[in-house]
């Protein structure tokens, strides 16, 4: 029986040099599950209509980044939040989340990769060999990626693809550096020590009763890079990055999404408030996953339950 014809997985011809070709071909040949996903999300997005002219032809070279894009907008449609392409299709934002107050905040999706030279992310064989060095490099792709969306952000504005007062959420998936689903157990997830300015909590053992426990986490306003400078770490604690309503991470890519693992769509994922955003959005207003945001001088976590089986 020949395969079913597939408008995302058309290319057949030789290996492309670009990153997100091995991606593309791995999951072409070996994966046609994930690729029968992918293609239900495409058909969804273009019902969304909002799909870059250019999607498909760019798809094979940037299959991580374009999967995300179409991955992360059909979850927030399928979460009731209304989506609108931007005015100039193929340039400016990904596209916009409209607010029930006539104003958009613009999503911008990226898939950074783990780097090159010494401050790229090095994790053998998938382990944690050396711990403290891949939080270092991996929050430096965090903290460059968000960089440029920012830049991206701004040209958009010049543009004028996007107000001045509209807000960007930046759209962070992990699935090209390796071990971003690692966590500390009882510690805040990486991204938000990145934008909070935070460090490993200390274990603080009381000396009478020989009892211990996490205390809260040092201070860390910057992550250093090989050659001696530094990046600062503390971004959403300064009004500087008023523009930016939020960080959404997601550490997963489609060929472990949590309806793989029988939870729903969007439960991994991670948002991050800006308590200085022009255009900020309602706790709760995302569908699934944690979000930390200050409230009172300190970091809190609002994490929902997971919602019993119908």
């Amino acid at each position: 029986m020949s395969p079913k014809p597939s408008e995302l997985f058309h290319y057949t011809g030789p290996d492309l040099e670009d990153p997100g070709y091995t991606t593309y071909k791995h999951l072409r040949d070996d994966c046609e599950l994930d690729c029968e996903y992918l293609e239900e999300c495409w058909t969804k997005f273009k019902q969304l209509g909002l799909a870059d002219p250019d999607f498909l032809a760019r798809f094979p070279a940037e299959c991580p980044e374009r999967i995300w894009e179409m991955r992360l907008a059909c979850i927030l449609a399928g979460w009731g939040i209304d989506l609108v392409p931007s005015p100039r299709r193929g340039a400016g934002m990904d596209y916009g989340i409209r607010l029930k107050e006539g104003r958009t905040v613009w999503v911008e999706a990226t898939a950074p990769r783990s780097g090159e030279g010494a401050d790229q992310v090095w994790a053998p064989n998938d382990t944690l060999l050396f711990g403290a060095e891949i939080e270092r490099t991996t929050g430096l792709r965090y903290l460059n990626s968000i960089a440029k969306k920012r830049e991206q952000f701004e040209r958009a504005i010049q543009a004028q693809l996007v107000a001045p007062n509209d807000g960007l959420i930046i759209a962070i998936s992990g699935v090209q550096i390796p071990l971003t689903d690692h966590q500390t157990p009882e510690e805040a997830p990486l991204i938000v020590k990145a934008l909070f300015g935070l460090g490993d909590s200390p274990f603080l053992v009381d000396l009478h009763s020989g009892r211990s426990r996490r205390g809260p986490p040092m201070p860390r306003p910057s992550f250093r890079k090989s050659r001696g400078s530094n990046v600062p770490s503390r971004l959403f604690l300064t009004p500087d990055a008023g523009e930016v309503t939020g960080v959404l991470f997601d550490p997963y890519g489609p060929k472990n999404r949590p309806e793989t693992r029988g939870c729903v769509a969007g439960h991994d994922f991670i948002f991050v408030h800006n308590p200085h955003a022009r255009v900020p959005l309602n706790i709760g207003q995302f569908g699934e996953g944690q979000e930390f945001f200050i409230r009172l001088d300190s970091i809190q976590q609002c994490a929902r339950a997971e919602k019993a089986p119908t």
